[in-house]
């Protein structure tokens, strides 16, 4: 994973393992960095595949779904009148 880092102050970004001690760009301190997280393509290639797969669910699976709703319904009966 690429690490950048965004001057919170000015919204300059630096690439590294950490952010520079002071923006070059407005001279913020480090601490008003803010890290931000970029997928490198092989990340992005399995967090898409992830994506795809659950986008393929097929009818069976879906079913699955609809007996789990069908079964809390069997909760929401009338005689809980009686508790």
């Amino acid at each position: 994973m690429i690490q950048e880092w965004e001057c919170m102050e000015c919204g300059y970004i630096d690439e590294g393992p950490r952010p520079p001690a002071r923006c070059p760009e407005c001279g913020a301190p480090r601490h008003r960095f803010q890290r931000l997280d970029i997928l490198d393509e092989e990340e992005e290639d399995e967090a898409l595949d992830l994506l795809d797969d659950y986008d393929d669910l097929d009818e069976e699976d879906e079913d699955i779904w609809d007996e789990e709703e069908e079964d809390e319904d069997f909760f929401d009966d009338e005689d809980d009148e009686d508790f």
